[in-house]
């Protein structure tokens, strides 16, 4: 077997010096790249509360539906804000921590349970069993949707307690 050409090796060895700072620069680039989709999205999703509100104000006045319509996608908008926070922590620190996503979860979970809530409570023209139905299936999400908070607050408080403890 051919002894391998040194110049062959030395640019081999040059590469994988230099692959792991190009790994660090494709990875900002692509945060960079998240980070504008996600800013070009929270501003959409503003726009879109503002219009729904703007919108159902005129035609049909101050209802529950609007209210919660507009909250629903006011939190979108701050979960989206949330992600952005976390990707920009993880380009200024270089390091991924688990609380902003927590967090993201704690926000999408209560999201949840409005818009739950909401379909609860307007279940006009359903039948008598349609609507027990209905209320069986919503209870069981509400409750899971319970279970989650609970785990994601206490998931919060322990991160928030182990990053002080390492202070």
């Amino acid at each position: 077997m051919a002894e391998p050409v040194p110049a062959v090796e030395q640019h081999a060895e040059d590469l994988a010096a230099r692959a792991p700072a190009m790994v660090v620069v494709a990875e900002r680039w692509l945060s960079i790249v998240i980070a504008a989709f996600l800013v070009f999205a929270a501003v959409l999703g503003l726009g879109v509360a503002a219009f729904r509100l703007i919108e159902g104000l005129l035609q049909h006045g101050l209802d529950a539906r609007l209210i919660v319509s507009v909250v629903d996608h006011l939190l979108l908008v701050l979960v989206l804000v949330e992600i952005l926070h976390t990707v920009r922590q993880s380009i200024e620190a270089r390091e991924l921590q688990a609380e902003p996503f927590l967090i993201v979860g704690l926000i999408a979970t209560v999201r949840r349970i409005l818009l739950v809530t909401l379909e609860t409570s307007d279940a006009a023209g359903m039948s008598p069993q349609g609507l027990a139905e209905n209320f069986q299936h919503n209870m069981i999400e509400l409750g899971v949707l319970a279970g989650l908070t609970a785990v994601l607050v206490a998931s919060i408080f322990v991160a928030r307690h182990s990053r002080a403890g390492r202070k």
